[in-house]
């Protein structure tokens, strides 16, 4: 194949089903945009970003092997993404899927964040993410309201977003969240479905109007500072300046797990509702023993 010595110019080259391959680390001043269903393979090499975002998507693409590294996002999609391999990314962000249904497909392979978020849906109508395993790699109460998972404040007019598959886990902090969805999300159905949710809250809900349903998963409590916080796996959240209203909580066939420090002698909890008018349903769950790290 030929060679190019810009990347954006091997982008704009590149024709449905072709695949890019990256030669050399690079670092670029300005994101990069993909417009064509194509493959970007790192190849294990890096992209640098000094810039707020790395690369914009706008076609249903794959990128693989290798690490990319920006001020603020990495993968800015408005289509589909599939990952078939394990990538380093800061986070992966969902936005301005107005018209367009948004799939992220990880086939399995890992999303390794420092950043404050692994995956942020800040538009959208309807979101899928399946099979990723999503983790947060830096110990410690670096960051408030960190998460794995973060739906962006916004009125989602009865959107659907779905988790499915996936294994999100936060480093031991208290207050970094598998799924966080904030105070000015409303109207939205969430739907977490075989996954496995792990942080100081696994799914931590501020909004108002929204259905959340979490099936056949797994929810673990990590939260280390017992003078602070209960072991609850979810919570409906009211903190003095944000209440949740009116949400719909069914939780069926899950287990609640805890796994923070030893000297937190709290029963395992699954639901903390703080909120105003919410209505909680928990049915075929289990309470499972702590959970000890290898």
């Amino acid at each position: 194949g030929e060679s190019y010595s810009d990347l954006q110019a091997a982008l704009n080259a590149a024709a449905k089903g072709d695949t890019v391959k990256l030669l050399t680390s690079v670092t670029i001043t300005e994101l990069i945009k993909i417009e064509e269903a194509i493959t970007l393979d790192l190849n294990g090499k890096t992209i640098t970003a000094n810039c707020r975002k790395a690369i914009e998507v706008y076609a249903d693409a794959t990128i693989t092997n290798g690490t990319i590294i920006a001020n603020e996002r990495c993968v800015d999609t408005r289509k589909a993404v599939e990952l078939t391999q394990d990538v380093n990314l800061d986070k992966i962000d969902l936005t301005d899927a107005i018209t367009n249904d948004v799939v992220i497909n990880a086939n399995g392979h890992k999303i390794t964040t420092t950043d404050a978020y692994g995956i942020e849906v800040t538009a959208g109508k309807n979101v899928t993410i399946s099979n990723a395993d999503v983790e947060m790699t830096k110990a410690g109460d670096y960051i408030t309201y960190a998460a794995g998972f973060k739906i962006a404040n916004g009125d989602y007019a009865g959107a659907t977003i779905t988790l499915e598959n996936c294994t999100i886990t936060m480093a031991n902090t208290d207050w970094a969240y598998a799924v966080n969805m904030p105070a000015s999300v409303k109207n939205l159905n969430l739907v977490i479905d075989n996954c496995t949710l792990e942080g100081a809250v696994a799914v931590q809900c501020w909004g108002d109007n929204n259905n959340i349903t979490i099936t056949n998963s797994e929810l673990i409590c990590n939260y280390t500072t017992s003078a602070l916080y209960t072991s609850y796996c979810v919570v409906l959240q009211s903190d003095g300046y944000s209440v949740s209203e009116n949400n719909t909580l069914v939780i069926d066939n899950c287990e609640f797990k805890y796994s923070g420090v030893d000297n937190f002698n709290s029963p395992i909890y699954s639901v903390d509702d703080l909120g105003t008018g919410n209505t909680v349903t928990v049915t075929n769950c289990t309470y499972g023993e702590k959970v000890v790290a290898d």
